[in-house]
């Protein structure tokens, strides 16, 4: 089946991000004491070590070989001084490809099947979303 041991140990880089990323602060506006807007668009490269499809334990660093794009728009609105309300959306998408893989037969477990062949895998999207309350410069009395 060649298979390897069961453990592994490895180091490298992850996925290389590369993104244009644009800015607007906006003073006392809407009723808020300010209003800043980030809107970023990027590109994932995939530059990380691959899986090893010989050894079970082996993990994939980042993405796996899959290039992705992203856009992410990140508003965040000042309430009143020192008291944030923030927000994250975002978009990703990853490529399909075409990567040797053990293709699991019957019950078995995919990762010790003696079986291998070029499968097409479809990574998906990913949607985030996330809000965020920030109080900040509390001190204390003595």
């Amino acid at each position: 089946m060649d298979l390897d041991s069961p453990d592994t140990s490895r180091t490298g880089f992850g996925d290389l991000d590369v993104y244009l990323r644009w800015n607007k602060r906006m003073h006392h506006r809407l009723l808020m004491r300010s209003i800043n807007i980030n809107v970023k668009v990027g590109v994932v490269a995939p530059t990380s070590p691959k899986r090893n499809i010989n050894n079970p334990a082996s993990l994939p660093f980042m993405g796996d070989e899959h290039m992705g794009l992203y856009f992410d728009f990140m508003p965040e609105i000042e309430l009143k001084q020192d008291c944030y309300l923030g927000f994250i959306l975002g978009l990703g998408v990853q490529e399909r490809r075409m990567k040797k893989s053990r293709i699991p037969v019957g019950d078995e477990q995919f990762f010790y099947s003696a079986l291998v062949g070029d499968l097409a895998t479809h990574p998906g999207s990913t949607f985030k979303f996330s809000t965020y309350f920030t109080l900040s410069n509390f001190r204390t009395l003595s």
